[in-house]
Formats: structure tokens, sequence, C-alpha cells
């Protein structure tokens, strides 16, 4: 597991989740039709139009979106990051433990719970008027704390212009993109009870053809729990989980969705002696969708339809010896009417040397299909009633050391994927979801943090994947086969924080006759300083801060693979260099 901590967050800066994910080692960015969709992938698996492959946490509890089978652009461009705390970045499969879509990772955000009485507001510019501004809070006193957090940005219009990305081409179109987000988040906790609260829009342009409009992504979630400690050795949790989504798109081909999931878990964890520990559990999952067409004066709807499931997992952690450490588990889900199917987990993690920490982790996962791609039908499309899950068998090796203030990590990883879900035309010109053989996706990856001297902060990583289809043959999935990021960063006593950090993106291949410009590599360059005036000022002064972000300072705008497209186009993602600057009134008690 890696952990991107609040200290990191700050040192670097970023506007949205997006832009701090980017930073991680081994996920990279990707997009799809609707501009930017601002897709997630893990280590090269970006073999479909959504990140249908990562599961996302808040505070341990699932956020998915169950229409279209895993679009998070609303959650990667609007949730407030400034409550964060730290964020844990879980690689592989994790199905055993979190369920579908926990394919090829899960990205767990954790908020900071109140120790007290604090509250801050930032607002930032960029020189030619107001582009955002956030604000959070929080309120702890014995077992009762609050939390709350709110951010909003709009970035300044960017007019370019592309080819369609579907036929017919009838040369570039004009158009300009505009992004805008806000959201909400509050938590409170009292006791063994509690509640989390968010909502969350995003709206961005699409183009479609020689449409181009605007979409709006929206999401809404919200968790209430209880954990109980029945036994000195028993940790008992309750949760009620539920994520609605919608979309909507303002001109042709004008699209409606809502979707919500509710998520029942019953959680355990219970330490049987010193040597081993048992987590088990049950879950209950309601699923409800629908997406409609207006097709001029007709309202076509294409999916309205209703699911539930059920499950059942176990894990079992056993110290065989001082280092030496054996986990397997299971889980067994009954998805609407999917035939029952069980994923399992076992691996072995061993402490050879005091600083060194090997482990081998071999786990299957499941990504249930959404209910588009089983119920969807419209002029042009059709689900599949007899879709089964997509299954990933992924083999983990790797080697950490650990010592001081120095994390050095090496990685190998192994993922056959098997019964993918596609869309595939038939004779009749009628595109149909089937499942086909699969990918195998493999690679290895390097990653390094070191804290020198408790002021100086650097990291880096290395990704070099490869994919090939059931044939043998090389696959070019929208990603590249290799990236390396790196981030040197300073903080001196007089209050001053310094923050620079590179995304290196190789070329993609297959895009060499496209009309717009190719996904070739490029240097994301990216830089954040920050300075608390109260060292300059005194007591006056305590509490405010001056910072500025720059973003894509090389200036290169960044074109990516326009993934669903009919033609293999390219659509705009990244604009030209950004620079915001800003002010911060913080307050803070014990």
């Amino acid at each position: 597991m890696r952990v991107v901590g609040h200290d990191e967050i700050e040192r670097f800066g970023g506007l949205t989740l997006r832009e701090i994910l980017n930073r991680v080692a081994g996920l990279g960015l990707a997009s799809s039709l609707f501009t930017d969709r601002s897709l997630l992938s893990f280590r090269g698996d970006q073999a479909m139009a959504t990140s249908g492959h990562v599961l996302f946490l808040i505070n341990g509890r699932p956020t998915r979106e169950v229409l279209e089978g895993g679009v998070m652009s609303d959650l990667l461009e609007a949730f407030p990051v400034e409550i964060l705390e730290r964020i844990e970045v879980i690689e592989g499969p994790g199905s055993v433990l979190y369920g579908s879509n926990a394919f090829s990772g899960v990205v767990n955000l954790i908020t900071r719970k109140a120790t007290g009485t604090s509250g801050s507001v930032r607002g930032f510019g960029t020189g030619a008027g107001p582009v955002g501004g956030s604000a959070e809070g929080s309120y702890g006193r014995g077992d009762l704390h609050l939390s709350a957090a709110a951010q909003f940005h709009e970035d300044l219009p960017w007019t370019t212009s592309a080819w369609p990305n579907l036929p017919p081409l009838t040369g570039p179109q004009p158009f300009t993109l505009t992004d805008r987000s806000r959201a909400v988040y509050a938590e409170a906790g009292y006791k063994g009870f509690s509640a989390m609260f968010s909502t969350m829009q995003w709206s961005a342009p699409f183009q479609v053809g020689n449409s181009i409009g605007q979409n709006t992504w929206t999401r809404t979630f919200s968790d209430i729990g209880y954990d109980a400690k029945p036994a000195a050795h028993w940790d008992m949790g309750f949760h009620l989980t539920s994520t609605a989504t919608g979309l909507a798109a303002s001109t042709f081909p004008v699209i409606g969705r809502r979707a919500r999931e509710i998520e029942a878990d019953w959680t355990n964890s219970l330490a049987i002696n010193e040597r081993t520990r048992v987590t088990f559990g049950a879950l209950y999952d309601y699923q409800q969708g629908k997406e409609w067409l207006d097709i001029g004066p007709l309202t076509l709807t294409s999916t309205d339809a209703h699911r539930s499931g059920s499950g059942l997992y176990a894990q079992l952690e056993y110290r065989v010896a001082d280092g030496l450490n054996l986990i397997g588990g299971f889980q067994t889900n009954k998805i609407g009417d999917i035939p029952v199917h069980t994923v399992p987990r076992a691996g072995v993690m061993w402490n050879p040397y005091s600083h060194w920490h090997v482990q081998a982790l071999y786990g299957e996962a499941f990504r249930a299909p959404s209910l588009n791609e089983t119920y969807i039908l419209n002029p042009e499309i059709s689900g599949n009633l007899k879709l089964k899950p997509e299954i990933s068998s992924t083999l983990d090796l790797s080697a950490v050391y650990e010592a001081n203030a120095l994390e050095v990590s090496f990685n190998y990883f192994h993922s056959q994927q098997t019964d993918s879900i596609v869309q595939l035309p038939l004779e009749s010109g009628f595109i149909q979801y089937e499942n086909v053989a699969g990918i195998l996706i493999h690679g290895a990856q390097w990653e390094s943090k070191w804290y020198l001297h408790r002021r100086w902060f650097v990291e880096g990583s290395a990704l070099y994947q490869v994919s090939r289809n059931s044939g043998g043959d090389l696959t070019h999935l929208p990603v590249p086969a290799f990236d390396a990021k790196a981030g040197a960063s300073y903080s001196d006593k007089q209050g001053w924080t310094i923050g620079v950090f590179d995304v290196y993106t190789g070329r993609i291949p297959g895009y060499t006759e496209t009309p717009n410009p190719a996904p070739g590599a490029y240097h994301l360059l990216s830089a954040n300083i920050s300075v608390n005036m109260e060292k300059y000022f005194g007591p006056a002064a305590e509490g405010i801060r001056l910072f500025a972000h720059g973003d894509n300072l090389l200036n290169r705008p960044v074109w990516f693979p326009a993934g669903g497209a009919a033609l293999m186009t390219t659509i705009p993602i990244e604009r030209g260099r950004t620079v915001y600057y800003g002010i911060e009134f913080s307050r803070r008690r014990n």
C-alpha cells in the first residue's frame, strides 16, 4: 500500500484530486469520448472507457457509478482536497475485501478528524479574475467530532479546435473548453456512531462528431455507521452507504442519466490469539439506473433497470514466526441473474532483515457488468443479459527497504484479465456488449521517498508495462508503456515551502494518422510555493498564508486518445501554462 500524506499534499499542492493522484507511482490519466472525462488507470490498465477497474473509497466506504460502470470524473475534479489527511493507494486486486470494481487498484480518501476547533478560508485567482476558493472547519470535544469542507473552481475559457471523433470528417471544429466544479463534504462522529455526506458537481465540454456541448456530472455520497466492540479483541461495524450519480448533456445527443447504489455492510475483525486475526463480513447491494435520449421531439428511454446482490467475505492473517506472515481469503457474490462467483486471495509477507520487507501476493478480482452493459437498448447499441463478470488474476512480487526517513520499493506484476466486456459490432451494424478472452498486462515499477534533515523531501518513480491480447500479440491500450515521476520540496524555519514536481508520460502508440495532434510523450511540470506570514509580521499575521501554484509550466497543450470514439483520434485535455495565486486565513484551537 502506498500512502500520500498530508505533508506531501501540502508541499506539492494541487486544485483537484486528479492532479494529486497523477503524481502517485503507478497511476495514470486517460480520457474518453465525452471531453474531458478524467479517467484514472492503475499500472497500464485502461481497457475500458471509464475508471471502472478502480474502486474509490471515502474513509473506507465505497462510492461507485453503476450505470455505465465506473465513471469517476466528478470525484476526481470536484472533491474538496483541503479536508484530506492522507490518500491510501492499494495496487492490485482488492475484491476479496472491497467487492466489485476493486479490479486493478483501490484509492481510499481519508479525511482529517477534528481534535479541537479549527477553520480556514482560501481564495485564489490567475490575475484575469477569480477562479476558485475553499473553506474547511472542524470542531472536536470529547467523543464528538464535526468536520466540513467546501470547494469550487472555474478555469478561464480555453479556445481550441479539433477534428470530429466520429464520421463524417468535415474539418476541424472550433470550440471553447470550460471547466467548473463545486463540492461540499461533511462528517460527524459521536462515540461509535458516524455519518458522512458529500455532493459534487463537475461541468466540462464534450465533442461527439460535429456536435459540441457541455455536460455536467454529479455525485451524492452518504454513509451512516456504527462501530462496536463486543469483546476486547473483536471489532464490529455496521454501515449503510449510498451513492447517487447523474449526467446531463446540453446539446445533441442530449443524454440524461440517474443511478443509485445502496450497500449495507456488516464487518468484523477478530484477533483469535497473538498469531491469528480473522476479518469477515457480509453485504447486501441494490442498484438502480435510468438513461434517456432526447432525439428531436422524442424522448427515448434506453435503460431503466434495477438489481440486487449479496456477498460473503473472509480473510485470515497468520503469523508463522517473527517476520513471516501468511494471508488467505475469499469473497463470494451473487449479483442479479449473474451466477454465483468466488474470488480468492493468498500471500506471503517476509521480513528477512530489520529494514527489508518482501512479499508475494496472488489475488483475483471481479467487475460485475454495469446496468447499461446488461440492459441498455437504443437504436445503436444493445446490452447483454448473458454477460459474465470481468475477472483479473494478478501476481505481485515486491521488495521494500525502509530505514529512518528513506523508503525504496521494487515491484513486478503479472495480471491476466479474462471475460473482458467490450462493444462488438454485429453484421447488421448494431453494437452489442460481449465477453471476450481478455488481455495480459505485466511490468515492473520502482518508487522511492526520502526526507532529508526534515526540510528536504524528494520522491521518484518509474513504471514500464506491456499488454498483450489473448493471441499473444501486443495490444495498444490508450496508455503509455513507460512513465516516470519525480519531485523535490524544501520547507524552512522562516515559513517558506517550495515544491516542484514533473510527470513524464511516454508516447502512446497507434495514433500516427490522427488529424488532431498525436498523444506524444510530454512532461507535465508543476510548482507550488507558500509562505507563513506570521514568521515575518508576528502574531498579528497568525494564520495568514500566501501561496502560488503553477501547472503545465512548460506550456505544452496535451491531447489524449478519444476513448470510445469510432476513429483513432484525440481530444484536448491539458491547456497551456496556468498559474494561480491566493491567500489563506486559518485559526486553530486545541
